[in-house]
């Protein structure tokens, strides 16, 4: 598995489909991901990241940061997603 890091403040990132480990760091991020099949590390503070397909593992340190998940497969979000900081958000539609 390949990792590639993302680094930047105020992006905008359209993912289709991510099947490696995805750093992302950094400020008022957006992300939006069709297809996630990887690791999704996200550090940074006020980021926004919506996965509309979930089969792998995400991953969030940070401050008042915002994930949805609109479909989870195969993936029990107590037990494989790891979220860590204050006032993190966590929406999910099953």
């Amino acid at each position: 598995m390949k990792v590639y890091t993302i680094t930047g403040n105020r992006m905008k990132l359209v993912i289709t489909e991510n099947k490696n480990k995805l750093e992302i760091v950094g400020k008022n991020n957006r992300v939006k991901m069709i297809r996630n099949q990887g690791d999704i590390l996200l550090v940074g503070l006020n980021c926004d990241v919506h996965v509309e397909q979930n089969y792998g593992k995400i991953e969030v340190i940070g401050t008042c940061d915002s994930v949805k998940i609109d479909c989870h497969h195969n993936v029990k979000i107590d037990n494989e997603h790891l979220v860590i900081g204050p006032s993190v958000n966590v929406r999910e539609k099953v």
